[in-house]
């Protein structure tokens, strides 16, 4: 397998942010809402480095989040956590890149497709511990409290892809 150097330490880049995002403004909230540091550079790698480095990536940052800073616990939110941002990671690498779909529709299939992962797995991993976690938590946890954060992705994701694009720093068929 040929390895591309820049896609490489591009993803490596976007993957440190991951960490580091989360940790920086852990204390920092939007209009009462989440800011989704997290998901923000998994979704950009997706995008940008495709799908390998997109799951890998996703994969990485919560669970390295977890064991750096411990904020986060590592079962059952890491492990979901990890499965969701590597569902973001894949399915924006798979439509955008592969699939040369438009990046508002990558984006937004990612993030719902994302979403209804974690939600299925964190629930059969509460399941097992006899917790609830239901439809209505997910839609306000995954959806409705995280608003603003979903906003400023939806914004700021496509102008960035497409200022790189543009620029030819990293091209839509790069692989």
């Amino acid at each position: 397998m040929r390895v591309n150097l820049k896609l490489f330490v591009i993803a490596i880049i976007l993957g440190v942010l991951g960490v580091l995002l989360p940790w920086f403004f852990g204390g920092v909230r939007l209009f009462g809402t989440e800011l989704l540091t997290m998901e923000f550079p998994v979704l950009l790698c997706g995008m940008i480095c495709g799908f390998g480095y997109g799951g890998i990536v996703g994969s990485l940052v919560p669970i390295l989040y977890s064991l750096i800073f411990g904020t986060m616990s590592m079962y059952p939110l890491g492990v979901a956590t990890a499965i969701e941002l590597c569902t973001f990671g894949v399915l924006c690498g798979l439509l955008y890149k592969t699939l040369k779909q438009n990046v508002y529709v990558s984006l937004l299939l990612s993030m719902f497709s994302g979403r209804t992962v974690f939600y299925i797995v964190y629930y059969f991993m509460l399941k097992s511990e006899e917790k609830i976690y239901t439809a209505d938590t997910f839609i306000n946890e995954e959806f409705l409290n995280v608003l603003a954060g979903i906003a400023i992705q939806i914004i700021f994701i496509p102008l960035i892809v497409m200022v790189l694009n543009k620029t030819g720093i990293v091209h839509k068929g790069e692989r």
